[in-house]
């Protein structure tokens, strides 16, 4: 009984299982009904004083729970084989483990190493990228990142808080201090004013037999305003030429508006600027009004892919936004657009003097015992379902 209430005063019972994905480090000490208090673990849950400088003076919770109501999935994504055991568990992440027959020292290595994952050493990468967003040089910060991408791109995968500035590094660097947030949007209206008279006036053609072929002086003046963020932008002149150039204007500025509500913490309405900015270029593709180059040149991906690995996954501004991208008719923004024009079922093959039909199977369909010699070319994904009525050869 003094044994259990020296465990019931340092170990309280798991609130939610929410607690396990907090970004504070904690114990969590998983038993069976049959085994709760293990004579292996007694000088853990004592109260001796080394183990409250270990534990509680490093802000580590302890926490305890029944095996069997803990889901399945869980137990699996922290590889627990047997109880009892205690999990030493960061942001989600199992870091280490202590099971039966460990003692007091490796209760409380595993607490200094979970103190050492807490407060980790940064990197030279980390510091420098952190130095450069903390200035606000765009330059400096597209350069770093661009060699961060071509030199370490396994330092990014591995570290999470390299990954996490690399992303806000990826929206910095597009941002640009010439143009403030009041005047980006100002602008913005008088291009959908035009683009806006310009749809009035083809739909009004056929009775008004008026149709606008010349971009006004302001539109002119933006495009000159704008003319360093657009390659290859010349002065509007027709509408054919002129049309494409606004649109295009429009999205760098949408992208522009999407940056500046990132840097003041504005979240969703930056990944919204973002997303029309992105649904105004695959547009724009659809009506063949850009190359196919062009599209990939812009921008404006980068910045939404940035902006959603920044976000939490189960939050529903980006749940929202990954919605409405599966609805984006055209190029998807994370699956690769397709260069070659072949089908991908390949040629269809008929059977001589059987009726039927050949139905696709998917891109990812291989027939059983089959090794063609080259895995890449060979497409068989076409299944024959034969008729109810072959013909008769009689």
């Amino acid at each position: 009984m003094l044994l259990l209430s020296k465990f019931l005063s340092n170990w309280r019972k798991l609130p939610d299982l929410s607690c396990l994905n907090s970004n504070r480090p904690l114990f969590l000490y998983l038993y069976s009904k049959s085994n709760l208090l293990n004579s292996d673990f007694s000088e853990i849950f004592s109260t001796d004083d080394k183990i409250v400088d270990s534990v509680k003076n490093q802000g580590v919770e302890c926490y305890s729970e029944d095996i069997s109501r803990i889901p399945c999935k869980l137990i699996d994504k922290f590889e627990v084989t047997t109880v009892p055991s205690i999990l030493a568990i960061l942001n989600g992440s199992k870091v280490g483990q202590i099971v039966k027959g460990s003692g007091l020292e490796s209760f409380v290595a595993l607490s200094q190493r979970l103190k050492n994952e807490t407060n980790p050493t940064e990197s030279a990468l980390v510091t420098n990228l952190r130095d450069l967003i903390s200035h606000g040089n765009p330059k400096d910060i597209r350069a770093n990142i661009s060699f961060i991408k071509n030199n370490f791109v396994r330092e990014l995968e591995v570290d999470p808080t390299l990954f996490r500035l690399f992303s806000e590094g990826s929206i910095l660097s597009h941002n640009n201090n010439e143009y403030s947030l009041e005047t980006l949007k100002k602008d913005l209206s008088t291009i959908n004013i035009f683009l806006k008279q310009v749809e009035d006036s083809k739909s009004s053609y056929i009775i008004t037999g008026k149709l606008i072929t010349q971009a006004p002086t302001e539109i002119q003046t933006l495009a000159d305003k704008y003319n360093s963020l657009l390659s290859g932008s010349e002065r509007l002149s027709i509408i054919k030429d002129g049309l494409k150039k606004v649109y295009r204007l429009k999205v760098k500025i949408l992208e522009l508006i999407s940056v500046k509500h990132f840097i003041k913490k504005n979240m969703e309405e930056s990944i919204k600027c973002a997303l029309d900015s992105y649904k105004t270029n695959v547009d724009l593709l659809q009506k063949d009004m850009i190359t196919l180059h062009e599209f990939h040149s812009c921008e404006t991906k980068e910045v939404l892919e940035s902006l959603l690995f920044l976000l939490d996954p189960y939050d529903i501004c980006s749940l929202e936004t990954r919605a409405e991208l599966e609805n984006v008719l055209g190029p998807r923004l994370l699956n690769e657009i397709p260069v070659s024009q072949r089908p991908l079922g390949g040629v269809t093959k008929k059977r001589r003097g059987f009726g039927g039909r050949y139905i696709w199977q998917g891109i990812h369909y291989r027939p059983k015992r089959y090794k063609p010699k080259n895995l890449k070319q060979y497409l068989n994904e076409w299944r024959c379902v034969h008729d109810s009525n072959p013909p008769s050869f009689n």
